[in-house]
């Protein structure tokens, strides 16, 4: 009997003991994930976000930029120029849009560069997504492995570009279904044969990520290649912390819609 006893206090002690073992285990687990949620929760608060945005019904003015400065977070809203152009490296072709920004204030993976004088030739920086659309004269598209050749040998080659309201309106019309705002490439019958004499040269200054499918030039430059009362639609918007920039995002997007 009193074995029984024995076993029987040993076996409550020892269901006991796991009890407390595993509620320890469980409280050790939470605790866990509650400091990694709360390390991610100030590291997203710290991180700096970054978007092209559309003003929508906003000017881009002294009385908006001394509005925004009430956003939580804001680092910086400088204004985005975009250039339709046609694109030529060797003997390949598309058709795009150049982003003018402020280079300095631009958050980017540069994986490949050279030091490019700037003046009054457009140095880019090219996203290694940018030259999808690329096409050779007779529409082929370009093919993956050409494509990468054509970034890893930028320095070698040559680049030029023509200004996609510059060309005659007569070969606007015959460029058929060309996206020139998506980079789609137009096509091999649509697309008139520029002559030599079209083409201005260009430098590519830089290979972004793998990310990155816009081709970049510094804000200044772009601004040269556009019509002198064009107006800023477009903003380049810096806040630090995802909650931030979507608060942000919100008032700037809502204050337009509510405009219209």
């Amino acid at each position: 009997m009193t074995r029984m006893k024995r076993g029987k206090k040993a076996y409550i002690q020892s269901s006991a003991d796991r009890i407390v073992f595993w509620s320890c285990t469980a409280l050790l687990a939470a605790l866990v994930w509650l400091g990694v949620s709360l390390f991610q929760s100030v590291q997203s608060q710290k991180k700096i976000c970054q978007g092209i945005v559309p003003l929508g019904k906003y000017s881009y003015d002294a009385r908006f930029l001394e509005q925004a400065k009430a956003l939580p977070g804001l680092r910086s809203i400088t204004p985005i120029c975009e250039i339709p152009v046609r694109l030529r490296v060797e003997d390949y072709v598309m058709d795009t849009v150049w982003t003018g920004a402020d280079l300095t204030q631009l958050q980017m993976h540069v994986k490949q560069a050279q030091d490019t004088a700037l003046g009054k030739v457009p140095a880019l920086l090219i996203g290694e997504n940018s030259l999808q659309a690329l096409t050779d004269m007779t529409g082929h598209a370009v093919s993956e492995k050409r494509r990468r050749s054509i970034l890893e040998q930028y320095k070698e080659l040559t680049w030029q570009y023509q200004l996609i309201d510059g060309i005659p309106a007569a070969d606007k019309e015959a460029e058929g279904n060309a996206d020139s705002v998506t980079g789609k490439a137009a096509s091999p019958e649509g697309r008139a044969a520029p002559k030599d004499g079209d083409w201005s040269p260009c430098n590519v200054a830089a290979v972004l990520g793998e990310s990155e499918e816009r081709i970049y030039l510094p804000y200044e430059q772009a601004c040269t290649l556009q019509p002198s009362d064009s107006d800023v639609t477009q903003i380049l918007l810096c806040v630090r912390g995802e909650d931030n920039y979507e608060q942000a995002l919100e008032l700037i997007r809502g204050a337009s819609e509510s405009n219209e």
